[in-house]
């Protein structure tokens, strides 16, 4: 019995020993990574990590257990950026980061290379991770019109993350018995490469004068998750489909192996769609549209070239979002220019170097719409914008291409010179030069002014209120029009009903709200009025007062019907 005891009390006092001993985990306690990244990555698409170290000169990335990535610069402000290639496994992934590198329990570090797995047993800990949910391959579509002149554009844009490529087939109104948009057969198919960056994607045909007249079918497609098209066991040539080499030869060789031939229009649908949407166990997307073409008459004759620009807002703040929108004739695109009060130094409206963004933005129906969101990094002061159309000849006169980004670098001294010399007003002046100030030019230019502030609630003052009436609580803001503001009124012993109001802009000078409180289980005092966003807060004192007169406030159980009494 007492060597039990024995053996329990050294037990207890092993167990005592392990709790209070401190253990010595060097990534536990030391830098600190918080990621900046969305909360969905189509697969199949490149993931930018971003992300803020508390410290530290490198920092490693690993999806899971596996390294992604190692020795990642973090510059002088804590900031790191990477973009990653995911292959996952899993609908959701772990993203984990390692300050200077993994390290285990005592501190050491732990050599892991890119494709390896992170050790187990060693007390391995990230400074940081978070996770991002994987999604299906999407494609999003525009057409520019719906009517087509003979030798004019029909334009097709955008967006297809997920895929490398997408396949545009146009089927003429005759099938492959008439004379398709180039001029030759009569079902005519291109492959348009899709941007690694922002997933884009954008083609412009030019209609043959010889082209059939009426409704032609364009298909637009993409093979989804497995990048390939659903064909089946179909052979062309002896060779499966599913086995060429080039992406872009799998729908042409298919529209030209002959077996279109003698098709009418729906007939030629529905074969190209057996072979891809409709194939057993395909995942396939597509979407489609119809355009009339015909001879230049009034109604396809298009009216003279015009540039209307409006925004909602003339302010905004950091976090938030911005939008411009207008319409546009005479071009099927436009660009889109913001730059920063500090010039080409600065930080964008993405939070970023260099100074000024540059966007290519479609026409739909002559209409246009951007939106821009405004990363908490961007610099605070006022951005010019400025809204360009290249004109009928679409190109910029004075850079001689429709790539104003690319034709201003090439032009105007490169990336390094625009990026780190060049002020607000030079860069507009640059802009200018390149494009409407450039000699017999009929390029179309509109500028506006955005004041990018810290966020701010500004609660107009009350009037006494008397019990039972209204409180009216007005407010000024420059959060986006949407923002919900949450409005508290109370006082030491009562607290009124919550109000939640929606931010409006009637006006683009500023965001208003306006709440209505009732303040019938009020009692008399000075109430504290406060209204927040999450972000920014503001507070003011109102007076309930009572309306009874003073030899009345004594009466039992009638105070509420002698204070409605007077003051109606």
């Amino acid at each position: 019995m007492q060597r039990n005891v024995i053996l329990i009390l050294l037990l207890y006092a092993v167990i005592l020993c392990y709790i209070f001993t401190p253990v010595d985990i060097a990534n536990a306690k030391g830098y600190e990574v918080t990621f900046a990244l969305p909360d969905t990555c189509v697969i199949g698409t490149d993931l930018l990590i971003k992300g803020t170290a508390t410290g530290g000169d490198t920092v490693d990335i690993a999806i899971g257990d596996i390294m992604a990535a190692v020795d990642i610069p973090i510059a002088e402000n804590g900031r790191f950026i990477k973009k990653i290639t995911l292959d996952p496994d899993t609908m959701v992934i772990v993203i984990k980061a390692y300050v200077n590198g993994p390290k285990d329990r005592d501190g050491n570090p732990v050599e892991v290379k890119v494709g390896e797995r992170i050790p187990e047993g060693l007390g391995i800990l990230d400074n940081g991770n978070t996770q991002v949910i994987m999604t299906d391959p999407t494609l999003s579509i525009e057409q520019t019109t719906n009517f087509v002149a003979r030798n004019g554009t029909y334009s097709i844009t955008g967006i297809a993350p997920g895929s490398d490529c997408v396949d545009i087939v146009i089927i003429g109104p005759k099938g492959s018995y008439g004379v398709g948009t180039d001029g030759g057969y009569g079902i005519t198919a291109y492959c348009v490469p899709v941007s690694k960056i922002n997933h884009t994607f954008s083609k412009t045909i030019n209609i043959d004068k010889n082209a059939d007249e009426g409704r032609y079918i364009a298909l637009i497609l993409s093979p989804g998750l497995d990048q390939e098209y659903g064909y089946g066991c179909f052979f062309i040539y002896a060779k499966k489909v599913a086995e060429w080499e080039k992406k872009e030869d799998r729908i042409a060789d298919l529209i030209t192996s002959g077996i279109f031939d003698f098709k009418t229009q729906p007939e030629a649908l529905d074969l190209l769609t057996s072979k891809t949407i409709n194939a057993t166990g395909g995942d396939d997307l597509s979407q489609s549209f119809s355009f009339i073409v015909g001879n230049e008459t009034e109604a396809f004759v298009p009216p003279k070239k015009s540039l209307d620009v409006e925004q909602l807002a003339n302010i905004a703040t950091k976090g938030d979002n911005y939008q411009v929108s207008g319409t546009c004739y005479g071009s099927n695109f436009v660009s889109i220019v913001t730059i920063s009060p500090k010039g080409g130094p600065g930080n964008g409206t993405r939070g970023v170097g260099p100074g000024f963004n540059i966007s290519t933005v479609l026409m739909k129906n002559h209409t246009f719409s951007k939106i821009f969101p405004l990363d908490k990094c961007a610099d605070l002061g006022r951005y010019e914008v400025l809204t360009l159309s290249p004109g009928r000849n679409g190109i910029y006169d004075g850079i001689g291409t429709s790539d104003l980004k690319k034709g201003m670098l090439n032009a105007y001294g490169g990336y390094e010179c625009l990026a780190n010399y060049k002020t607000q007003e030079e860069l507009v002046a640059i802009i200018r030069d390149a494009t409407i100030d450039a000699a017999g030019s009929d390029d179309l230019i509109q500028e506006l002014q955005l004041t990018i502030k810290s966020p701010y609630i500004l609660l107009e003052d009350i009037e006494d209120v008397l019990i039972g009436s209204i409180l009216k609580i007005n407010g000024k803001t420059n959060r986006e029009q949407g923002t919900k503001i949450r409005i508290t009124s109370r006082s030491d012993n009562v607290a009124l009903p919550m109000a939640i109001e929606e931010v409006e802009w009637p006006t683009p000078d500023e965001g208003v709200f306006t709440a209505t409180i009732e303040t019938a289980e009020a009692v008399m005092g000075t109430y504290v009025v406060e209204a927040e966003d999450g972000v920014s807060y503001d507070r003011v004192d109102v007076n309930i007062v009572e309306t009874l007169p003073t030899a009345m406030r004594t009466l039992p159980n009638m105070s509420l019907g002698i204070g409605i009494a007077d003051r109606s």
